[in-house]
């Protein structure tokens, strides 16, 4: 099944967490877009970092590094954003600590 534009925006914009995660997800399992066709891999990384905000809104911090973590995957040419991811992800570590 191919993604909607409602699960696009939602993701990408809503400010209810538990939406946007459910959105993020949809968008996620399907794989393809409006037209069938696979969702481009930077895309697919897009999606995966905006669920993590949306987890890391929520403090539910395991879920945001592993999302964060995993949306990397899809950016190897950009450096500059996974030094930052990495450092967003240590300083949710170092808060799950705290929190747990």
């Amino acid at each position: 099944m191919a993604q909607t534009i409602e699960q696009q925006e939602i993701c990408m914009t809503s400010q209810d967490a538990i939406e946007r995660i459910s959105a993020c997800n949809a968008l996620i399992e399907t794989q393809r877009l409006l037209n069938g066709q696979p969702i481009p891999p930077k895309i697919l990384g897009v999606y995966y970092a905006q669920r993590a905000e949306a987890y890391e809104s929520i403090s539910d911090f395991e879920r945001a590094i592993a999302g964060y973590e995993r949306g990397l995957q899809f950016f190897p040419d950009t450096q500059d954003k996974i030094d930052r991811v990495k450092v967003k992800a240590s300083w949710l570590r170092l808060l799950e600590g705290h929190t747990g």
